[in-house]
């Protein structure tokens, strides 16, 4: 079984910080970016970075299909000392979707009201879903 850890990078907003070995690294970027191991895929900008982010949070399989396991690292995130294999096959054996839980918020709607206040999107958009 294949895993990657992958993010998306996008409007110069994060740095990119590589997971640590032996799991491999994907990014997607609007900007050439050389690292030490990952696979970079140079994107053409959009007109909502943090939205075209999304686009490859949410969509793995279309953009990684070599792999069977996608491991989401939020661009803002550093796993330098997280075991991402161990998680992998801890949280995944018998499971399709993992998530840590969040250290502040504890449903959609709290983040919802979360991502308003903080106006990381449009307030209609959020509250149309």
């Amino acid at each position: 079984m294949r895993t990657v850890a992958y993010t998306a990078i996008f409007g110069g907003k994060n740095l990119y910080a590589e997971p640590p070995p032996p799991i491999e690294a994907a990014l997607f970027t609007d900007y050439p970016t050389v690292t030490a191991r990952a696979q970079v895929h140079v994107v053409a900008p959009g007109p909502c970075p943090r939205r075209l982010a999304r686009s490859f949070k949410a969509t793995p399989q279309l953009h990684l299909s070599e792999y069977d396991t996608w491991i989401w690292l939020d661009g803002s995130m550093n796993a330098i000392s997280c075991d991402l294999e161990a998680f992998s096959d801890r949280h995944l054996a018998h499971a399709d979707v993992a998530a840590l839980k969040h250290h502040e918020r504890r449903c959609l709607y709290e983040e919802a009201e979360a991502v308003i206040r903080l106006k990381r999107d449009r307030e209609d958009l959020i509250r149309s879903q």
